[in-house]
């Protein structure tokens, strides 16, 4: 998946974002288990949810999820690790 801003992307315009590290942050809720063949599993339940700004001014919010360490399970392999939301705001002169 290619990280770019989504507003800029639909604009046709390149960015670059700054993540905030610090502002809108969840705790993240991870799912520790080991199956019924012994396999150990991890699966993100929520992600962790950041901030952001495009140079170009745009705002919104990004969540990763982390992918589950078992190799042969398909947990957050099926969805995007990285999404993102109200991509949106004033543009910068």
């Amino acid at each position: 998946m290619e990280l770019k801003c989504p507003q800029c992307v639909s604009e046709g315009r390149k960015s670059t974002l700054e993540i905030n590290r610090v502002g809108v942050s969840y705790l993240q809720t991870i799912r520790d288990f080991i199956d019924e063949d012994g396999r150990w599993h991890m699966h993100d339940e929520k992600g962790k949810t950041n901030s952001f700004q495009c140079s170009n001014g745009h705002q919104g919010t990004i969540t990763r999820y982390l992918v589950c360490l078992n190799p042969d399970c398909q947990y957050s392999r099926d969805r995007d690790t990285i999404q993102f939301q109200n991509a949106n705001g004033p543009e910068r002169d």
